[in-house]
């Protein structure tokens, strides 16, 4: 069984989603909003200075791949959220919220479900639980596409 931790985060680097946490002289880095994992919705733009984490000792180097608050913040979070489609990898479409404009990655689906979306699109969507609990787009609806047309830029008569 590995050794759990708690330490209390002291630098978070907002632009990349790296947060580091220091435990008695150690320093961790968490790097990621996803890898807190049980932030409100998915967010973990909403972790502070001075919170309490946990985790497991990593087996080498200080990167932690899986963080849980001690005492998770309490948040009132939208219906639904707008998203850019940031990548399509192993079949998923994952996008980094903008409203909320604080840029935290979230799953928006298979893209199987969306083959409509591209890299780029601007989409709205609710908020949901997939079946092993982690926080994932619900209702995905295209707002703008990725590319403009070029019927975007023919003059209508």
């Amino acid at each position: 069984m590995s050794e759990q931790i708690i330490g209390i985060v002291v630098r978070i680097n907002r632009d990349k989603h790296i947060v580091t946490v220091r435990s008695g002289s150690e320093d961790f880095l968490i790097c990621g909003d996803g890898r807190i994992k049980d932030a409100p919705g998915g967010h973990g733009c909403l972790v502070n200075v001075d919170d309490l984490l946990t985790f497991e000792r990593p087996t080498s180097g200080k990167t932690v791949h899986r963080a849980f608050f001690v005492h998770p913040p309490e948040a009132i979070l939208a219906d639904e959220e707008v998203s850019i489609v940031s990548s399509i990898a192993g079949g998923l479409v994952f996008g980094l919220r903008q409203i909320p404009s604080c840029g935290c990655s979230i799953l928006l689906g298979s893209e199987s479900r969306h083959p409509e979306l591209s890299v780029g699109d601007l989409v709205r969507h609710g908020l949901g639980l997939d079946p092993v609990g982690k926080p994932r787009a619900t209702n995905v609806i295209r707002l703008k596409p990725a590319i403009a047309t070029k019927e975007d830029y023919e003059p209508t008569t």
